[in-house]
């Protein structure tokens, strides 16, 4: 099906921010390929161990159809805020609200209208398509240091504050989008995961498989409680 070339940049600052998880020690390699590939980086990427942070000026179907032909990249995710000094302490979960959070509650529908873009332009599918019309999601968290929650904790926060201020609707198991929130000790960042089959899979070997149930790399996902019932 045509597909548009409707940009879908942030009014806020031009572009919109991603990020992409790499095997260890091959972060450089996702800078090189992004410059090669791209012309709308909209400045250097930035490295974290295992992650590249990169942000697109004025996106576009095309810009979408040749980040999803990266080879260097395992999954790419759309960033929705970051918080460098998170708390470490159960106050902390109490800034875990779209409205609060830098960027506030623009920053999270510009993610899941590029969301809803990758699913049209790259994945194949209708607006029509129950899975984007309803788009259900789900947070999956994943937590590295020492704090005073559990990764459990971190999730059910920030799912309940999605549901109640975004009104998306929530489904653990029956769900279309998810979103991952990521802490490691004292940086913090909620993203939509774009894909669900490592891109270098499919572009280097050429036959995706169902990966449904593959945490990214670096650990396995916390599972997270149900959003409707607090512990």
């Amino acid at each position: 099906m045509a597909h548009s070339a409707t940009n879908f940049a942030d009014d806020r600052d031009g572009s919109v921010r991603f990020c992409g998880t790499v095997h260890t020690g091959f972060e450089f390699a996702v800078q090189l390929e992004l410059e090669r590939k791209l012309d709308v980086l909209d400045g250097k990427p930035v490295f974290g161990v295992g992650r590249v942070f990169f942000s697109v000026r004025q996106l576009s179907s095309d810009t979408l159809t040749k980040l999803s032909k990266l080879r260097s990249v395992i999954y790419l995710v759309v960033v929705c805020s970051s918080v460098d000094d998170f708390k470490p302490t159960k106050e902390g979960l109490a800034v875990l609200r779209p409205s609060i959070l830098p960027g506030g509650i623009e920053a999270w529908e510009l993610a899941k209208r590029v969301w809803v873009k990758w699913q049209t332009v790259v994945e194949g599918k209708d607006l029509n398509d129950p899975s984007i019309s309803r788009a259900r999601y789900r947070v999956s968290p994943k937590r590295g240091g020492v704090h005073d929650f559990t990764s459990g904790d971190l999730s059910y926060a920030l799912g309940c504050n999605i549901r109640d201020e975004l009104h998306w609707e929530a489904s653990l198991r029956e769900y279309d989008m998810e979103v991952r929130a990521y802490l490691h000790f004292s940086s913090f960042y909620a993203a939509i995961a774009l894909n669900t089959v490592p891109l270098w899979e499919v572009n280097l070997a050429g036959s995706p498989k169902a990966a449904s149930d593959e945490a990214p790399p670096g650990g396995e996902l916390a599972p997270a409680r149900a959003l409707t019932h607090a512990s």
